[in-house]
């Protein structure tokens, strides 16, 4: 039996029909998630090995995994936003480098040639998919991987004229896709820095459990780590009817 939170089944207005599910044939999409990514979330590892390799990689034959998921905001016709997360990211990253390893080397060969000191990044990345079952709070499986919205997207004005907070609703949306299929616990990293994404979370039910960490090694800056307890929302949901 389902068992969704009441204050995930209530929508900001109807921004719901503009939310789609990323398929790999979605060639135009997955070339503006991918810009998005290396824009928005320049400082993570990921993006440091360029569009090219995010487009064959994470919106690539990431999409093909059954248990990785990006839905995308669409906006007049165009990407507005995103958001990638994962049953279990761990495993899904370690079947996708080795199901499809020599073509990700080929891209981070030639991503290596153009800039020489991706090879850091590269090493960071292979130390940090042997390493995930080390973090904290390990035992959370599901975790939202990368969110992001387009710089005209999130702004002020945007949201005047729209009433839609891209970046919260599809927050809203991993949730709600995640506690259909029975998780009850996601985490997710942060930039520590980033109030606005961590009011957010705050407003959406998210506890921050580790105020400042880089358990990856891969940002550039500190993180945040936050955890949203599905069964805890559901329990407040009850007191506030009862």
């Amino acid at each position: 039996m389902e068992v969704i939170p009441d204050y995930l089944r209530k929508p900001y207005g109807k921004p719901e029909e503009n939310i789609l599910r990323l398929q790999f044939s979605m060639v135009k999409e997955r070339v503006e998630v991918a810009k998005i990514h290396a824009e928005e979330l320049a400082d993570s590892g990921l993006a440091a090995l360029g569009e090219d390799f995010l487009m064959q990689f994470y919106y690539g034959v990431l999409l093909n995994d059954p248990d990785y998921y990006c839905y995308i905001y669409i906006v007049d016709g165009v990407v507005g936003g995103f958001t990638s997360f994962s049953i279990n990211s761990r495993k899904v990253c370690q079947r996708a480098v080795c199901r499809y390893w020599p073509g990700l080397s080929w891209a981070v060969v030639k991503r290596i040639i153009r800039k020489p000191a991706t090879i850091l990044t590269v090493w960071k990345l292979t130390i940090s998919l042997l390493s995930m079952k080390n973090e904290p709070y390990s035992d959370v499986l599901a975790e939202g991987m990368s969110t992001a919205v387009a710089k005209p997207y999130r702004s002020i004005e945007f949201f005047r004229k729209t009433g839609i907070n891209i970046g919260r609703t599809l927050y809203m949306e991993m949730a709600r896709v995640l506690a259909k299929m029975g998780v009850r616990k996601i985490k997710g990293y942060t930039r520590k820095a980033n109030v606005f994404v961590s009011a957010s979370l705050g407003y959406l039910g998210w506890k921050k459990v580790v105020d400042s960490c880089n358990p990856r090694g891969l940002a550039k800056e500190e993180l945040s780590l936050w955890i949203l307890d599905l069964d805890a929302q559901s329990d407040s949901s009850e007191k506030q009817q009862q």
